[in-house]
């Protein structure tokens, strides 16, 4: 077996699976990880600069910036993988139904194109404006700003999958369409689908980020990322380790999600190897 050249291949994929592992155990780990209450007031300790009783300072509340920021991986993680589920399910389904029925790809892709018409923090923003903040209401302003784009992604490959000899030799034998859809065209989308997904939440991180930074989506006193970013802008030129410690969080997780995808498009697109 030839190790160097598995690792050449497995590279992106084995760097960017170990960058988001450090995620998920940070988020599953949050309550032992962190030192203190993310939630504890203590106005004597404001804007404390990073020591060893306060690994990252303190933000003008008294609060501990590194326990927000280990909480602030659990509420980024809950929200994309909620978000991917949600989109992965449904989104699945509208492909499936738009890439196999010309008649139902007229009207599910003219409602893609006009959601897709949108930027996605902007309309994740109107949407949020109309629900409300809350957890449940930013995965579905996310979900519905995301599910576009893997619609297209299961349509396309439905669209070429149907035409293949074994799909035809399904069709040919009496095979129902829910059979053909779900038994023989559904598990070629899944590699495709699994590459689309990993960038998708990296786009979910960062847009949620967005989001609670501008103030809507998650209330203030919720440890996000984004939240921590928006109290700290006013102290960026007497504490700058608030802005930058958090920022850097965020830009692990997006890295992370990003060198894993195109490490898993590498390994699953069979037209790149």
């Amino acid at each position: 077996m030839n190790y160097a050249k598995m690792w050449y291949r497995y590279k992106s994929v084995a760097l960017g699976g170990f960058m988001f592992l450090v995620i998920v155990l940070t988020a599953v780990f949050a309550p032992q990880i962190a030192t203190h209450d993310p939630a504890r007031i203590s106005m004597r300790q404001a804007l404390r600069p990073p020591s060893a009783e306060h690994l990252c300072g303190t933000d003008e509340f008294g609060r501990d910036v590194f326990s927000r920021i280990v909480h602030g991986a659990r509420i980024s993680l809950s929200i994309s993988i909620s978000v991917l589920l949600i989109i992965g399910v449904a989104g699945s389904f509208l492909g499936l139904i738009a890439g196999y029925y010309d008649t139902a790809d007229m009207i599910v892709m003219r409602i893609m194109d006009g959601l897709m018409a949108f930027p996605a923090v902007i309309l994740a923003l109107v949407i949020l404006t109309i629900l409300g903040s809350g957890v449940p209401n930013i995965v579905l302003a996310l979900s519905v700003t995301q599910i576009p784009r893997v619609v297209r992604t299961v349509r396309t490959t439905v669209i070429s999958a149907k035409q293949y000899e074994h799909v035809e030799a399904a069709r040919a034998m009496g095979a129902s369409n829910m059979r053909i859809m779900f038994k023989y065209i559904l598990p070629l989308c899944i590699s495709p689908l699994i590459v689309r997904l990993t960038l998708i939440m990296a786009l979910t991180v960062l847009n949620e980020a967005s989001l609670t930074f501008l103030g809507v989506g998650l209330s203030p006193e919720t440890p996000s990322w984004g939240t921590i970013l928006s109290e700290a802008r006013q102290h960026v030129g007497t504490s700058p380790y608030l802005i930058l410690l958090p920022g850097a969080a965020i830009l692990w997780s997006v890295m992370a999600l990003n060198i894993l995808g195109d490490g898993l498009r590498d390994v699953l697109d069979p037209r790149l190897n």
